[in-house]
């Protein structure tokens, strides 16, 4: 369940689980102190197979972390393996492997993997979307006893960290948000922005093929758009996806598409279709910025605090005929300079080192909370909706 490992590790012991033992474990110094951390260990509650935003998050985490040089683990999880396992699973390969003065335990709040670790474990949760937002997007109902769980391991943790001012407002009815952390996602490292001439597709949309990422708009997106353009659809069930009968433009599928196939998919379209009804931080628009591609989309969510619209051009959520409008001006128009977004995702990977290095830095406690990066100029973030998930309350008896 380890992978990749830093320093040989192997999946999770059949041992008994050691209890800390006060000696041991005891997170203070005989002089009173903290002790400084040595191993940073990820979390992630899905498999390894899977392409999704907090895999990809993890991963592209992993990376930054193993080039400042500090001692990284990460733990996944195994096919068909049930949440209540996975936490079993997660409590048996830290506190088998590692003394609590020892790491700090990155996990998101979906599904609450560190939900059995001891209290003595340092834990930052970093919040991505919970599963509640996401039910409640998709029409689906509300699980409200597992949000009161995501929202119990980011109470207990010893920091938090959003990579959205967007995504504090929307909890704010339910979580005291006043010492969130907030940073933006390390956009993919490595990768450079494909120039004007390696463009081959009009227009792709990446993404699972689920209500919340937005597919019901996507007939009436493409119905819209001139029969010459051509268009890629990716992600898990783009390939089962009927097109109305009224799309004229060229339509292709890929299927899910990981590692290097994604970035060059991304890298030759003109324009990216981000028809998400709420994104926190998406990495699928960093990996837009990192290669150089134009987003369109709806003005929901963590978008606007990433970059400046034109290389992120929004549009009121649910306007198709001003989203179609953007898509063509950015197909048929001047294309923002490779050095724009050279910059926009300088800016980005700063704001992740300097707000991950605070969060290092202030697990031991004694520093304040880290409010960074919002391009939107807002004084936090530029979508001003009101909570979407705060109005998908049952009301009280």
């Amino acid at each position: 369940m380890w992978w990749p490992p830093t320093r040989p590790c192997s999946g999770t012991s059949s041992r008994g689980i050691r209890r800390p033992g006060p000696d041991r474990d005891s997170g203070m110094t005989r002089w009173g102190g903290w002790r400084r951390p040595k191993t940073y260990v990820l979390v992630n509650h899905w498999t390894r197979t899977i392409s999704d935003g907090i895999g990809n998050y993890s991963r592209a985490v992993l990376d930054e972390l193993r080039r400042w040089g500090i001692d990284t683990a990460f733990i996944t999880r195994d096919e068909g393996v049930s949440d209540a396992d996975y936490r079993t699973c997660v409590l048996n390969a830290v506190t088998t492997r590692f003394s609590s003065t020892q790491i700090v335990v990155e996990a998101p709040e979906v599904a609450c993997p560190t939900l059995l670790l001891p209290p003595e474990y340092r834990v930052h949760v970093r919040l991505h979307c919970p599963n509640a937002l996401v039910q409640a997007h998709n029409e689906q109902p509300v699980d409200w006893e597992q949000f009161g769980q995501e929202l119990e391991v980011a109470r207990r943790a010893h920091a938090v960290s959003s990579p959205s001012y967007a995504l504090l407002r929307e909890l704010r009815p339910f979580l005291d948000v006043s010492r969130i952390h907030v940073y933006k996602s390390p956009p993919p490292a490595g990768v450079t922005p494909f120039d004007a001439g390696s463009k081959r597709h009009d227009v792709v949309f990446l993404g699972r093929f689920r209500r919340v990422k937005g597919v019901d708009f996507l007939n009436p997106v493409l119905s819209a758009l001139p029969p010459s353009y051509s268009v890629v659809l990716g992600g898990r069930g783009s390939e089962a996806f009927a097109l109305s009968p009224s799309v004229r433009c060229r339509v292709s599928a890929r299927g899910e598409v990981c590692g290097q196939e994604r970035y060059q998919l991304l890298g030759e379209a003109r324009v990216v279709l981000m028809l998400s009804r709420f994104e926190n931080c998406s990495m699928l628009v960093l990996e837009c910025l990192a290669v150089g591609t134009v987003v369109v989309g709806w003005q929901v969510g963590g978008h606007a605090e990433i970059a400046g619209p034109d290389l992120i051009r929004l549009v009121p959520f649910g306007d198709t005929d001003a989203l179609v409008a953007a898509v063509v001006a950015s197909v048929e128009g001047t294309r923002p300079t490779l050095d724009r977004f050279r910059a926009a995702t300088g800016r980005v990977a700063e704001d992740f080192r300097r707000g991950w290095r605070h969060v290092w830095d202030s697990v031991p406690g004694g520093r304040g909370v880290y409010r960074g990066l919002d391009a939107s100029g807002g004084a936090e973030g530029g979508a001003t909706a009101a909570p979407f998930l705060d109005g998908a309350r049952p009301a009280s008896p």
